[in-house]
């Protein structure tokens, strides 16, 4: 067993299952999981540029939260085939993109946090896409996998580490929480 393997989270994250949770929480999983698959990672909109993004109640809609429009590093997210439009916030610009019917399915797993059902073919496009480390080696030769990635698969790694960390089996199918009310934005 690798370093990374034994424990698949940084030092300062080691803590609490509550910890891991408010970790991911930083940014929604939207950001990492449907980003990726709309072919708009993180890094287009600018890494200090970016705020978060959220999903509209029936996953239909992804919404991206920037600080300013006139800093995003990649004008294409403004002229990407699912851009619908963009508005200026008190805090930033909120930028609107429908979901395609292509990734219906992966959307309804995220909604009901069935992330492990999500397809090879999407799973492949977040490992590659969400800008999260993936089987990055390390200074002493081993794998490092962010824990967010290691879900989808509801790696033995990660599972092993959970389990350990708090002393008990964990059988839950998900090992990552569905997305919570935060992760939703209402536009009226």
């Amino acid at each position: 067993m690798t370093p990374s393997s034994q424990n698949p989270l940084p030092a300062f994250y080691r803590k609490t299952y509550k910890d891991l949770i408010a970790f991911i929480h930083l940014e929604n999983l939207s950001t990492y999981y449907i980003l990726p698959l709309m072919e708009l990672p993180k890094r287009k909109f600018g890494d200090s540029n970016f705020f978060n993004s959220y999903l509209s109640l029936d996953g239909k809609f992804l919404y991206v939260l920037v600080y300013d429009l006139n800093l995003i590093q990649d004008p294409w997210v403004l002229r990407h085939p699912n851009f619908r439009k963009s508005w200026h916030t008190i805090n930033g610009a909120t930028l609107m993109y429908r979901i395609p019917a292509t990734w219906r399915h992966e959307v309804h797993c995220y909604l009901t946090g069935k992330y492990t059902l999500f397809t090879d073919e999407a799973k492949e496009i977040i490992y590659n896409s969400s800008g999260l480390c993936y089987r990055t080696i390390t200074e002493d030769g081993g794998y490092y996998t962010d824990p967010v990635l290691l879900a989808l698969d509801r790696s033995p790694e990660l599972l092993r580490w959970l389990e350990a960390e708090f002393d008990c089996p964990i059988e839950l199918k998900e090992l990552l929480p569905p997305p919570g009310r935060e992760t939703y934005l209402v536009i009226t």
